[in-house]
C-alpha cells in the first residue's frame, strides 16, 4: 500500500517537472515511480513465495520459516514447460512457406 501512494507521489512529481519544464524535477520524479514499483513488485513475490513456502512447510509438518527474496525468476510449481517440435515439422520458415502455398492453391491467387 506505502508502495501506491509513494508510486503516485512520483506521477505527482513527475507531471509537475514536465508542465513546469524543470527536467531535473522529472526525472526524480520517474525515478522515485521506478524505485516504488520495483519495491512493491519485489515485496509482492516475496509475500508469494513465502505462502508457498509456509504452505508446504506446514504440510510437512515443520514450524514455517522465514525467507531470503531471490531476485530472478522462479519456476512457478505446476507449469510445463512447453513441448518442443520434432524435427519433421522443418524450420519455421518452411512451415510459413508451407502455409502461404496452401493459402494461395487454395484462393486461386
Amino acid at each position: 500500500m506505502l508502495a501506491g501512494v509513494v508510486f503516485l507521489v512520483g506521477i505527482v512529481v513527475l507531471m509537475t517537472g514536465a508542465v513546469m519544464k524543470l527536467t531535473v524535477v522529472g526525472i526524480i520524479g520517474f525515478v522515485v515511480m521506478l524505485g516504488s514499483a520495483y519495491i512493491a513488485l519485489t515485496s509482492w513475490r516475496g509475500q508469494s513465495h513465502v505462502a508457498e513456502q509456509s504452505s508446504a512447510s506446514t504440510q510437512a509438518g515443520t514450524p514455517p520459516s522465514f525467507s531470503v527474496i531471490e531476485g530472478g525468476r522462479a519456476k512457478k510449481r505446476g507449469m510445463r514447460t512447453p513441448k518442443r517440435r520434432s524435427q519433421s515439422h522443418g524450420s519455421m520458415m518452411q512451415r510459413f512457406e508451407e502455409r502461404w502455398r496452401r493459402r494461395r492453391d487454395q484462393n486461386g491467387y
